[in-house]
């Protein structure tokens, strides 16, 4: 969907996304959709704990192509996948995906569980190395991301450029950071953008200190807010259309910075 300069994307894991469900999402205008997909059956049915986890990514990544939606595949390299992403960057060529998109993996959540996979910087200079070598496989591009990338853009004092919804219509200016500032369900989104809710970083100073401090590390984030840890406690909630915003944020205590 474009409106303006706009888009609308989607991240799934794919689990129920079967063709009916492409079709409307083409119907509706979505944009992209990005699935995740770490590695072969073996690999990703491992690291998502499912049995049918690869079966469900790749027949919803057909499901998206055979309805036009253009897909992209997120992948995080771990020392469980990173000798089959080759393999898995030839396959999505001939599915038919446009864009491969590698990010390291986040000490976030159950994935602090498997810090015994993590790759060494070698690995990661390496990995590096081979992707820049295919920086394009047939037509789909094949690019590194980083979730800091998302903190860079709220603590560089300018106009957020994203929101993000997640499943239960909490409206993020980041996936990374557990601090919600509206809903869909309590407002429209038109409503959270003509009130300014992409301006908020913008405009308060305690999570400037804070991103400061934190020094764009998601880890940090919340050693030094206090915030509630990500994927494993309940978030902050704060509506900018209901609730002082500078008031509840500045409840926020940034360790070893001055008011």
């Amino acid at each position: 969907m474009r409106r303006g300069a706009s888009t609308v994307n989607l991240t799934s894991n794919g689990i129920l996304l079967d063709s009916a469900c492409a079709e409307t999402l083409k119907k509706v205008g979505v944009y992209n959709v990005q699935i995740s997909l770490d590695g072969d059956r073996v690999a990703h049915n491992w690291l998502r704990d499912s049995a049918n986890a690869y079966d469900s990514a790749i027949s919803a990544i057909c499901n998206l192509i055979n309805a036009g939606v253009q897909v992209g595949v997120a992948c995080t390299p771990t020392k469980k996948n990173i000798g089959c992403i080759p393999k898995l960057i030839d396959q999505l060529n001939e599915i038919g995906v446009t864009l491969l998109r590698m990010q390291p993996i986040m000490v976030l959540g159950r994935a602090k569980m498997i810090g015994s996979y993590y790759l060494s910087t070698e690995e990661y200079l390496q990995l590096s190395l081979d992707l820049t070598r295919k920086t394009k496989k047939g037509r789909m591009e094949i690019e590194w991301g980083d979730a800091t990338q998302h903190l860079f853009y709220l603590g560089s004092g300018k106009r957020s450029k994203i929101l993000c919804i997640n499943a239960y219509g909490d409206i993020l200016l980041s996936p990374y950071v557990p601090v919600s500032f509206g809903n869909v369900m309590n407002h429209a989104l038109s409503d959270y953008i003509e009130h300014g809710i992409l301006d908020v970083c913008k405009n308060n100073s305690v999570l400037q200190r804070l991103y400061e401090k934190a020094g764009y590390s998601l880890e940090n984030i919340n050693y030094y807010s206090g915030l509630p840890e990500l994927y494993k406690e309940e978030m902050l909630t704060i509506d900018c259309m209901d609730d002082n915003v500078e008031d509840s944020l500045g409840k926020i205590q940034v360790r070893g910075a001055s008011r």
